[in-house]
């Protein structure tokens, strides 16, 4: 083993307990100690062992020289009872096992750290795991493959990763893990509302101050009330959404019955008025086939009235052919050229009527107000969502104000979960992207 690394491993615990002088004597002390028994090794060939209870107490009872739980002191007193025993705490099965109580005890550690002190457990566990590690490589590769390395280069191995346990404590106390302890409230605003009840409830257990536990108590009920109100509302949203989507369905359905009305109703009369009038005008002397022409001009402009009041209620095209073709029906009555690219497939008649309306009502604004030359829409399936983009190259500036045309495209949007955006760029031009959420 290179002498460098050996003088590293000791070095870096009597570092660390050089660090921890000006803020615990107690773990100072503990850390020197580590450090001393790790070159006591070399010369005294009984306490070649000793330095792993002392590290692993230093990195147990980081920052402060304590160990805070039972299975620490059960761990450490494993680790002793093979420093004394040489045999037994040089057998490669043993390190193993001690190597997976050391791993075991980082992660409690970690899990069971009251508030306020979980930058020191990081430290802490982090160091565990180094000296778990140490314990564990060599004593796998010593078992495992018994040629596979000589003995100088399992100690190298070894004595580099006790320096990296040495050395995650002296950069914990470098950086002043202890004094910079977070508050309580950041920590937990950093969890979900779950594991920071769980936490102040294992904090209100650990402590003895009655006041203290009284006003964790009080901060535990008052979160759980909270919950409750954020899951009841959550409730109460989903009752909202499912009866929006029962009136958008309801609405639906009662523009097709008015379209099956006026097609089987008021065209089929005017269809049957139109032959009389036709008929009268064709038998009928001057007089009548005047009256029958002017009436046959009413009849036709009534007519093309109600085709205008179908076609806004529901457009056929849509229920027959689908969102593609009713899009390039509703282009190629836009008075400007719009370049339509969109798929074949057919979509939810919520979602298709939905889009629909939003490009309709969306090139109606592009002729009126854009001052545009072209435009284009585009439909596409993004991540289980209808995409629909249509852009224009007009004068832009468009903006979402309340009460405007573009709010309340948003806000029926918002009735089948829809969002709007809107990018529009005084001179280059407005884009809106209208998003529908695919059942």
């Amino acid at each position: 083993m290179p002498v460098w690394l050996d003088v590293a491993a000791g070095a870096s615990f009597l570092a660390a307990g050089v660090v921890a002088a000006g803020r615990s004597r107690r773990y100072a002390a503990l850390a020197i100690l580590a450090g001393v028994a790790w070159f006591a090794g070399d010369a005294i060939a009984s306490a070649v062992l000793i330095h792993r209870p002392l590290m692993l107490h230093a990195a147990l009872g980081y920052p402060v020289g304590r160990v805070r739980d039972g299975y620490g002191w059960f761990v450490l007193a494993v680790s002793w009872a093979g420093a004394v025993a040489l045999p037994l705490g040089g057998s490669p099965a043993f390190m193993l096992a001690l190597a997976a109580l050391a791993a075991a005890a980082a992660w409690r550690v970690r899990l069971n750290t009251p508030l306020g002190r979980r930058a020191a457990a990081v430290t802490s566990a982090r160091s565990v795991a180094a000296l778990a590690g140490s314990l564990a490589l060599p004593s796998a590769v010593r078992l495992q493959w018994p040629g596979a390395a000589s003995s100088s280069e399992l100690v190298a191995l070894y004595a580099g990763l006790v320096t990296v346990a040495g050395l995650v404590l002296v950069a914990g106390l470098v950086v002043g893990a202890q004094a910079r302890e977070t508050d309580s409230v950041i920590e937990l605003a950093q969890d979900t509302p779950g594991e920071t009840l769980a936490a102040l409830r294992r904090e209100a257990a650990s402590r003895a101050d009655p006041a203290f536990r009284y006003a964790l108590t009080a901060a535990v009920e008052l979160l759980e009330s909270n919950a409750a109100l954020q899951a009841e509302l959550a409730e109460k949203l989903d009752e909202v959404r499912a009866s929006r989507r029962r009136l958008i369905d309801a609405a639906l359905m009662e523009r097709e019955r008015l379209e099956r009305v006026l097609a089987d109703g008021a065209f089929r009369y005017l269809d049957e008025l139109t032959n009389t009038l036709q008929a009268l005008g064709e038998d009928g002397d001057g007089a009548a086939r005047d009256l029958a022409t002017a009436c046959l001009d009413e009849v036709s402009r009534t007519r093309a009235d109600l085709d205008q009041l179908a076609r806004g209620l529901h457009p056929r095209v849509l229920v027959d052919r689908g969102l593609a073709a009713a899009l390039a029906d509703l282009a190629a009555s836009c008075p400007i050229p719009v370049d339509v690219r969109a798929p074949p497939d057919r979509f939810p008649a919520t979602v298709e009527i939905a889009v629909w309306y939003a490009c309709a009502e969306a090139l109606a604004n592009v002729v009126k107000h854009a001052r545009a030359e072209t435009a284009v829409v585009e439909v596409r399936v993004e991540s289980d969502e209808l995409i629909a983009s249509i852009r224009d190259d007009g004068a832009g500036g468009a903006r979402t104000t309340p009460g405007g045309g573009l709010a309340g495209l948003a806000d029926r949007l918002a009735a089948v979960d829809g969002r709007l955006v809107v990018e529009s760029r005084v001179g280059g031009g407005t884009r809106l992207r209208i998003g529908i959420p695919l059942p």
